[in-house]
């Protein structure tokens, strides 16, 4: 018997972002990145076990597939893939179908010059996907919640991304959660990091792209923000540990932005990143620890809980309000006994 789920139709609207400059830059570099777009889309497409449709025009690109699950495992492989090759997108999946209507028309006969048209009209659903990407300011994918059934949001994560230069208002949204093949983890130790180095190499390219971006225009970092949060709530926060004066069995985004000097400093250089350090002590706060309750509420987890929120005090990320992060992703009590944390380690001196 057929599940029911696999009987539901997924569109996905995907824009390809960069293409501009790469025209700008080079007569070859744009036509290249064109091809690595649609060739990776294609193979991966032709792996969906369920109807699908694909319709390029231009650097974007409709996909409308039959299957939920089969359609998150290939957003999840198209994302690792292009993003790993520097080749960065914005996309929206909602519920639907293309509605798609070819137009075709080619006349010679009778006609001093030919007379060629081609194209497609798309019904409702797909113009509302389009428009959701329009208004995604963001990497990867945007879904909206309210089309998930119980069993498809385990699949998702909340994110957000910031909509003014100086990421003080923020817009939460769902992406697609990374599995554990792509975010990686536990890391048992800094000194067998190399066990991680896929998932590493793929927050390096993530993070260098975002720099460079602040080098053509101020503040233009902050579209790369919401893609670090995801990879922070898609991330396994249960097993890290702070013993002997060292973090263990932590996840490779947390060696990314916490520990790693070098990449930390790249952080801090991005306007709003200040979001992704206190959302990291929050997971280490609100995961529940050896005896099954938050880490925050279990005195025997002070010793770790102190040691994340001392990192941001010393790195004086705690100066300023708490307020302005996005209630979605840090819960209240958290960011509470966050804030108490801090103002005890600072009286003390930390």
């Amino acid at each position: 018997m057929t599940n029911q789920r696999e009987k539901e139709s997924w569109i996905v609207f995907l824009d390809l972002l960069g293409t501009k400059d790469s025209a700008k830059i080079s007569s070859s570099q744009y036509p290249l990145k064109i091809e690595t777009f649609s060739h990776t889309l294609l193979e991966h497409a032709q792996n969906i076990q369920a109807d699908v449709k694909v319709r390029f025009f231009a650097d974007s690109v409709y996909l409308q597939c039959g299957s939920f699950s089969e359609l998150v495992d290939f957003v999840a492989a198209v994302r690792w893939t292009l993003f790993s090759e520097q080749i960065f997108f914005k996309a929206a999946i909602a519920r639907g179908e293309l509605e798609d209507r070819p137009i075709v028309q080619h006349v010679t006969e009778g006609r001093l010059h030919p007379f060629d048209v081609s194209g497609s009209f798309f019904g409702p659903a797909a113009v509302g996907v389009y428009y959701a990407q329009e208004s995604f300011k963001g990497i990867g994918f945007t879904i909206e919640k309210n089309a998930l059934k119980a069993d498809q949001v385990d699949r998702t994560c909340h994110s957000a991304f910031p909509v003014d230069d100086e990421a003080s208002n923020w817009v939460a949204f769902r992406d697609i959660r990374h599995g554990g093949g792509e975010i990686g983890g536990p890391i048992p130790s800094v000194e067998e990091i190399e066990e991680q180095e896929n998932t590493i190499a793929f927050l390096d390219t993530i993070l260098e792209a975002a720099l460079r971006a602040n080098t053509k225009r101020k503040n233009l970092a902050r579209y790369y923000l919401s893609q670090f949060i995801s990879c922070i709530q898609s991330s396994n926060f249960e097993d890290i540990d702070f013993h002997d004066r060292q973090w263990r069995n932590f996840p490779p985004i947390f060696y990314h932005v916490f520990m790693n000097q070098s990449t930390r400093k790249g952080y801090q250089a991005i306007r709003g990143s200040r979001l992704l350090f206190f959302l990291i002590a929050a997971k280490v706060l609100e995961t529940n620890g050896a005896r099954s309750v938050p880490r925050y509420k279990d005195t025997a987890c002070n010793a770790v809980c102190n040691e994340v929120v001392r990192a941001l005090v010393s790195q004086k990320l705690t100066t300023e309000p708490f307020s302005k992060f996005p209630g979605d992703l840090i819960a209240s009590d958290v960011l509470e006994d966050l804030g108490r944390r801090s103002v005890s380690l600072r009286m003390r001196g930390h």
